[in-house]
């Protein structure tokens, strides 16, 4: 990812989970990249991401966000899955509320219990 430079093209994972096609608008010299998406007219969520501590979020252009769904192609809205995000760690069923149709990646959402913290 320090290779990249300002105008190259991303696939990069958003503050909800999803890779979208998006451009690099700056780069710092401490690790840190300004993204756009490609698919956004105004700069409104333009966000700033290091690859340095985030290198996860950061893929070729177009290998996750315009791949065509090559596996689970049987899910769609209302389907249940079974996640494990770093966010919330250990198994949960979530419910598919969207499924993106140009690549297949899918937006869930789950119950998550607090009250044991």
């Amino acid at each position: 990812a320090h290779k990249l430079q300002v105008g190259d093209k991303v696939d990069h994972r958003n503050a909800h989970g999803k890779f979208q096609k998006a451009t690099i608008i700056y780069k710092s010299k401490s690790g840190m990249f300004k993204i756009h998406y490609d698919d956004h007219l105004t700069p409104k969520h333009d966000t700033e991401c290091s690859y340095v501590n985030e290198l996860h979020r950061f893929a070729s252009a177009e290998s996750i966000s315009r791949r065509a769904a090559h596996r689970l192609k049987y899910i769609k809205t209302g389907s249940f899955v079974d996640i494990n995000i770093a966010q919330h760690p250990g198994w949960r069923k979530a419910e598919v509320v969207t499924v993106c149709p140009q690549s297949g990646q899918i937006q869930v959402q789950y119950l998550l219990d607090i009250s044991q913290g």
